[in-house]
């Protein structure tokens, strides 16, 4: 996870800790946020954030609302989006299957219930909607690091190549160069 940018939002204080001291240096910055106007405008100033791993139940806030956001901005749809339910009582119990179906509607990459919080396993699941590389931007506008297609107009072509590789026409005849 080295060098990825990860948000978390959670009530509980303790459970962000133990996912910074489990991550320990593999991970670029682990940030939290008491509210999601802070999360927010955070987001809003800084070239690139991977991964936002939300309570979904946070107190006071409305992390659908947040969701949305994030996934209706084209600047942040990108943007991984976990929630995660870590307080298992009757009330979540109830509320877990309309909230997950909510989420994904909303455009949620994960939903997690976790009767008991483990920052192994959200670690886990962190990685794994992790792309391969973390993004670029500032070193590499273009992408090319990531594999990403430029404009046409904008790739070398070796006409001469191009011309003896290229396909045939039915019922052409290749004519050699």
């Amino acid at each position: 996870m080295s060098g990825y940018r990860i948000v978390m939002l959670d009530n509980n204080p303790g459970n962000i800790e133990a996912v910074r001291a489990k991550a320990g240096e593999n991970c670029k910055e682990i940030l939290s946020f008491g509210t999601i106007a802070a999360a927010m405008q955070w987001i809003e100033t800084k070239d690139h954030v991977d991964v936002i791993v939300s309570n979904a139940f946070l107190e006071n806030e409305n992390v659908f609302e947040f969701l949305k956001a994030v996934k209706q901005n084209e600047s942040h749809n990108w943007i991984q989006f976990i929630l995660v339910c870590t307080e298992v009582n009757d009330l979540t119990s109830f509320l877990n299957k309309t909230a997950e179906k909510t989420a994904r509607i909303l455009g949620a990459d994960k939903y997690i219930m976790m009767s008991e919080f483990c920052p192994e396993r959200l670690l886990k699941e962190i990685e794994a909607s992790l792309p391969n590389m973390p993004p670029q931007k500032e070193q590499d506008p273009l992408g090319e690091a990531l594999g990403v297609a430029r404009e046409p107009s904008e790739v070398p072509i070796d006409v001469n190549e191009a011309q003896k590789d290229g396909p045939k026409l039915k019922g052409e005849q290749a004519e050699s160069i």
